[in-house]
């Protein structure tokens, strides 16, 4: 059985390395899998690498909310743990799962629905456009 990690004793470089780098981590694989994919659909047709291109900024802007998700997921738990309030810590963490699950499906439905009107308004008519609207209807 895995023990509690204590963030409020002990040496804040090792808390740091034990924070930092599985979240360094999860960032390097997220990049080299758009670089991937950026390659990949260069090999195919510039017009395709173009519509990667704009289909990222939408990207982005859902990586926004799921960040801000997580850093005040991340504050609101770590105070209730840092009160010694377990209950609480568990409690917020499913009403979080719960929230980020209802947003996702909200924001994926809306992305289906505005994804075309988004990609017009950030990209101008032609091969571009039609692979960006192509790369996210799959």
């Amino acid at each position: 059985m895995q023990t509690r990690r204590d963030l409020r004793t002990g040496a804040i470089p090792g808390h740091f390395r034990a924070l930092a780098v599985p979240a360094a981590i999860g960032m390097v694989f997220s990049t080299l899998f758009n670089v991937v994919d950026v390659n990949f659909a260069g090999m195919m047709s510039t017009g395709g690498q173009a519509g990667l291109a704009i289909t990222f900024q939408i990207f982005f802007i859902l990586v926004a909310f799921g960040v801000g998700l997580g850093s005040a997921m991340g504050a609101l738990i770590g105070n209730a743990l840092g009160s010694d309030d377990l209950d609480a810590a568990k409690r917020t963490a499913c009403q979080g799962l719960v929230y980020g699950a209802l947003v996702s499906i909200a924001l994926g439905v809306s992305g289906i629905w505005g994804g075309p009107a988004l990609v017009e308004i950030i990209s101008e008519p032609g091969k571009a456009r039609d692979a960006a609207n192509a790369y996210m209807n799959l």
